[in-house]
């Protein structure tokens, strides 16, 4: 087993959904990538393990392996069961019933690479540009009250938010602006959670690209891009 997958499923852990679509509820290991698939983000975590069968981790059993304190050593799998076993005698067992195989990616039944080909054609990274600690901590900070629009909107040097903050009034009532120099060409709209999720952890983002690619210190990810709409604020007036 790889040292490198506890700390990929924790990393992984706080993208994973608690509820909604099931697919979204899972870390996939998937081709010696841990991945975390939803509608509005794509996280993947690069660890040795192009030997291991494809699997998939819930977050209670995430949970439960990280509370071990230390990586198991040995894989027994036995088609939907399988057993992590440490150095030390300690084993934790998983029974699905079904449910451990990866999600399925185009054709019903396709091969690992079939898998990675899928993904890897919406990675078009280019002229990314660093993200650096002091924006990351003011985007997170500004972005995380839970009163904010569910979207945010991307123009090429700032990011801008709403707050409905009058209960008899519909829509929205206040927007924020705060600076945020990057490579976007024209107007993005994102889900909220999942734009502060990227920024969290980002190292490099590439707005010149749909979805938006970005890479992390142990892997990459695309954060999905939602149609602007007819509502988009008027982002002119703050270039």
């Amino acid at each position: 087993m790889p040292a490198d997958l506890i700390k990929g499923l924790s990393f992984l852990l706080p993208f994973v959904k608690r509820k909604g679509n099931p697919v979204e509820e899972w870390v996939h290991l998937i081709n010696g990538k841990l991945l975390v698939i939803t509608n509005s983000l794509i996280v993947d975590y690069e660890i040795s393990a192009e030997t291991l069968p494809d699997l998939k981790f819930d977050a209670k059993v995430i949970r439960a392996l990280l509370a071990f304190g230390s990586a198991p050593s040995y894989l027994i799998n036995d088609r939907e069961d399988f057993c992590l076993e440490w150095d030390d005698g300690q084993r934790f067992f998983i029974s699905s019933k079904g449910v451990l195989k990866p999600i399925w990616f185009g054709d019903y039944k396709p091969t690992n690479n079939d898998r990675s080909a899928a993904i890897d054609t919406y990675w078009g990274f280019d002229t990314g540009v660093a993200l650096d600690d002091k924006t990351r901590s003011k985007l997170c900070r500004s972005l995380s009250p839970a009163k904010l629009h569910l979207d945010v909107y991307v123009s090429p040097r700032y990011v801008v938010s709403r707050m409905k903050s009058l209960p008899h009034v519909d829509g929205w009532t206040s927007e924020h602006v705060d600076d945020f120099e990057n490579n976007s060409v024209r107007p993005m709209r994102f889900d909220r959670k999942a734009f502060v999720q990227m920024i969290k952890v980002a190292k490099e983002i590439d707005f010149t690209c749909s979805p938006v690619c970005f890479r992390h210190g142990n892997g990459r990810g695309l954060l999905i891009e939602r149609t602007l709409g007819s509502d988009a604020p008027d982002l002119e007036w703050v270039e």
